[in-house]
């Protein structure tokens, strides 16, 4: 038997596995989001909810680009540099990251807070 010819196919088979299991997850997640309806602050349990507010926050974050105030931020800088033997670009990361705080989400039933790290 070709060995390289295997290893592909067990590699291929692997892959699609995963791609199917990511799917699958992702079809789960989108059934549940579906079946959520509004709540309001005061009838939050524990768990999967879905609601709206206004957001207090003491000390707000500033993002690093448009330094807008906000309470949560993701950012990715790259820069683009040709290739030395080959046509075409290629992405060079520069930063990453992401900061947040935490803050209040306040309707007209009450308010919360909110601790995105690890909350």
């Amino acid at each position: 038997m070709n060995t390289p010819a295997l290893l592909f196919g067990l590699g291929s088979g692997g892959a699609a596995a995963f791609l199917f299991r990511m799917a699958k997850q992702e079809l789960i997640n989108k059934k549940l989001a579906s079946k959520l309806s509004m709540t309001r602050i005061r009838d939050i349990k524990p768990g999967l909810c879905l609601t709206s507010g206004v957001v207090e926050c003491e000390t707000a974050l500033e993002s690093p680009y448009t330094r807008s105030p906000s309470v949560w931020y993701r950012y990715g800088a790259s820069e683009r540099r040709l290739r030395k033997k080959e046509s075409g670009y290629y992405e060079y990361p520069l930063a990453s990251g992401s900061q947040s705080c935490s803050f209040f989400l306040k309707d007209d039933t009450g308010r919360i807070e909110i601790v995105p790290d690890g909350g």
